[in-house]
């Protein structure tokens, strides 16, 4: 059985997801140039008798 495989040789290293694609990164990105794409609001407490942490200790723990 014979194959006949192409190798291109115009391909730069780096340009095909290879080992050398992470050489050099990309620049840094200013915290104050991101912006939220949502409002974000702080969730409002839940009442004592619903603790998510002690209702997922009892489900998995025991």
């Amino acid at each position: 059985m014979t194959s006949t495989r192409t190798t291109s040789t115009s391909r730069t290293a780096g340009t095909d997801g290879g080992p050398g694609r992470y050489r050099r990164l990309p620049a840094p990105v200013r915290l104050e140039d991101t912006v939220t794409s949502q409002q974000t609001v702080v969730p409002p407490d839940s009442p004592p008798e619903k603790d998510p942490e002690r209702d997922f200790m009892l489900r998995y723990v025991g």
